[in-house]
């Protein structure tokens, strides 16, 4: 399909953490990204997650487009319709409409676009021009302040889910600068709503009044491990288990809670029908197998806690993998303290390889699928945590 060949033909273009390029596209199109009521979403941790809680806050009653990113399945999955992956036709039909654009620009630039610009375009196109949406909700891919998502100048509101230490190359080497860069989605007079720590919420507190956003305080979390968060009174389990799945559940409710006024048709109950791929998500029984996109250290140390507030995990083994330009080391330092660790060798340039691990103390595989297989045979009564990297993740998915 054409969509499919634009894509590949840019994969290795790699990351423009630019937004002149993004830009100067969507004026070609005719900015239908700013016809569009947004909720955008960025963090360093959970805003993934909190992007789907808000999805199925308003599938029950509105038209709400999505585009959340990576996808586990097909690539043009990221982009969702009503709670469900969108339709690969919609996809084509959209491409056909920002097809021409895409090509001015490049052979005006003398440069090609990237393929998350592309994706991006052709994301915003279809919700403008072949869908019917009464609310989009955006994640942004990288930080925020230079996202390709960051083209429309006034969302309904923005999210900052947390702050932690990722993608420095882009962001910073600290944790004050990448909180800069994700406030760059801030708007002036649009509401921002933050799930992070006391000290990086002084610092967004700070860039709201800045930009003059309305910065709104955290809600309090009230959570009972391992998945129950209570509401406005109300009890509400969540399909993934956490602190951390709480807290995002409460900013996703406490967004739609300040909405109301244009979108009034909303059910707290709604959170508890939302299903987290990936996130902490059970893929067998006996034993029990775990997937989680844990790609970071906060995220491990997530993980870490999630494990240890279940009563039902003692001991457990890991399965892991991450992209070279992560900690590794240290993740796996951290995996260790509470269960053996196994460090797989994806088939890709960007993962750990053999040479990568010399001299650490870890077993290796080079067949993930082998090692599973391997523990549900011999270890029924054990459980398998598969964790790191995203792309990790969608290949076990697929595989189980």
């Amino acid at each position: 399909m054409g969509y499919e060949s634009c894509i590949q033909e840019r994969e290795n273009v790699g990351i423009s953490y630019d937004l002149e390029r993004m830009e100067e596209l969507m004026s070609e199109l005719g900015s239908p990204q700013d016809r569009l009521p947004i909720i955008h979403v960025a963090g360093t941790n959970g805003k993934g997650s909190t992007s789907l809680y808000l999805e199925a806050i308003y599938a029950e009653n509105y038209k709400v487009g999505a585009f959340i990113s990576p996808s586990f399945g097909a690539p043009y999955e990221m982009i969702r319709y009503n709670g469900k992956p969108v339709l690969e036709g919609l996809v084509e039909a959209s491409y056909l409409l920002i097809e021409l654009a895409v090509e001015i620009v490049e052979e005006r630039r003398g440069e090609k676009l990237s393929s998350f610009e592309v994706w991006t375009a052709l994301m915003f196109m279809l919700f403008a021009e072949v869908v019917e949406t009464d609310i989009v909700i955006v994640e942004a891919g990288l930080g925020g302040m230079l996202d390709s998502t960051n083209v429309h100048p006034m969302p309904l509101a923005t999210v900052i889910t947390s702050i932690g230490m990722d993608h420095q190359q882009f962001l910073g080497q600290s944790r004050y600068e990448i909180a800069q860069h994700k406030a760059g989605i801030m708007r002036p007079f649009v509401p921002t709503f933050t799930g992070c720590d006391e000290e990086a919420n002084d610092w967004l507190r700070d860039f709201a009044k800045q930009m003059k956003a309305r910065y709104r305080a955290p809600m309090e979390v009230s959570y009972q491990a391992p998945n129950i968060v209570k509401l406005e009174g109300e009890t509400i389990p969540l399909h993934a288990p956490g602190k951390h799945q709480a807290q995002n559940a409460t900013l996703a409710w406490q967004v739609a809670s300040r909405l109301k006024k244009q979108f009034s048709d909303v059910s707290i109950q709604s959170l508890s029908d939302c299903k987290l791929p990936g996130r902490f998500e059970k893929l067998h029984e006996e034993p029990a197998i775990y997937v989680d996109t844990a790609h970071n250290m906060e995220a491990i140390r997530t993980v870490i806690q999630t494990i240890e507030e279940s009563s039902d995990i003692n001991n457990p083994s890991f399965l892991f993998s991450a992209m070279k330009d992560k900690p590794f080391n240290e993740m796996m330092d951290e995996l260790k303290e509470i269960g053996e660790v196994t460090a797989y060798c994806m088939d890709q340039s960007r993962s750990i390889q053999v040479e990568d691990l010399e001299g650490l103390e870890v077993n290796v595989t080079k067949d993930a699928l082998l090692f599973i297989q391997a523990f549900i045979k011999n270890h029924p009564d054990e459980t398998l945590i598969v964790t790191g990297s995203h792309a990790f993740i969608a290949e076990i998915k697929q595989a189980l």
